[in-house]
């Protein structure tokens, strides 16, 4: 747990970067400029992982938030609609809370990732980092 709250100042760094992949992104590298900001001496190695890692996490979560945000707007319009299927409603509500368990998960494993790539000291650079951008 204590791991998850060190890294969780990376959804801060990765902001914006949905829906590039690694080849298509004109800000490739930002992640790893961005991470650069917080945690110091990232040696060349780290930074390619990074990117790698980034990448990887974007391309496969960018279909997933638009799943989730193509349910959101169905309920909206059946919701709108006035008269709905309540089991509809509730099926749409269910594909929703799976998409969106499903993305946490991804998010976490990415963050597991991240941690495995930085030191002891640099993990705890980015502790001190999401203290104060907690606060």
């Amino acid at each position: 747990m204590k791991l998850i709250k060190i890294v969780s100042i990376i959804a801060f760094v990765f902001a914006g970067f949905f829906g590039y992949s690694q080849e298509t992104n004109p800000n490739k590298g930002k992640f790893t400029e961005n991470i650069s900001k917080i945690v110091t001496n990232l040696t060349p190695e780290q930074k390619e992982k990074l990117d790698a890692v980034a990448a990887d996490f974007f391309r496969t979560v960018r279909p997933q938030k638009d799943a989730i945000k193509d349910l959101k707007e169905k309920v909206k319009a059946l919701e709108a609609k006035g008269n709905y299927d309540v089991k509809e409603m509730n099926a749409l509500v269910d594909k929703i809370a799976a998409q969106q368990a499903e993305l946490d998960k991804q998010m976490l494993a990415f963050r597991k990732k991240i941690a495995t790539i930085l030191t002891k000291e640099q993990l705890e650079e980015l502790k001190k980092a999401k203290s104060k951008y907690s606060n």
